[in-house]
């Protein structure tokens, strides 16, 4: 989640949060790579996340199927959605647009929590 001066990390696991030790691509993420991606406005591969600047190992990350999908509304960046799963069972173009249509109510809901825990009693 984009925040006004960094970025806010949220991780899961199926239904539960993933554990700090149990992080992998998460881990090869800095500020500029995530701005870039919020920047960019669009489904991005790994592929081009690495042409964004993401560092990492790359035997490790040859081994993950990985796309981040934009949260966003009017044309203003909330943050992304980063999914990812073993290369084995690779993302289809079907699990994206899946995944991506629900993006834009996603976002409403987002906006408004944000606005809700901004705003007075």
């Amino acid at each position: 989640m984009r925040q006004s001066d960094n970025f806010e990390l949220h991780t899961f696991e199926s239904e539960q949060p993933i554990t700090l030790e149990k992080q992998h691509l998460e881990n090869c993420f800095n500020a500029e790579l995530m701005d870039n991606i919020c920047k960019s406005n669009k489904v991005c591969t790994l592929d081009d996340m690495f042409a964004m600047g993401l560092q990492g190992n790359l035997i490790g990350l040859n081994k993950i199927s990985g796309v981040t999908i934009p949260l966003g509304l009017h044309g203003s960046s909330l943050g992304f959605t980063l999914i990812c799963r073993s290369s084995a069972n690779k993302l289809t173009a079907e699990e994206i647009s899946n995944i991506s249509a629900v993006t834009c109510g996603l976002s409403r809901a987002i906006q408004s929590c944000q606005a809700t825990l901004r705003s007075p009693d």
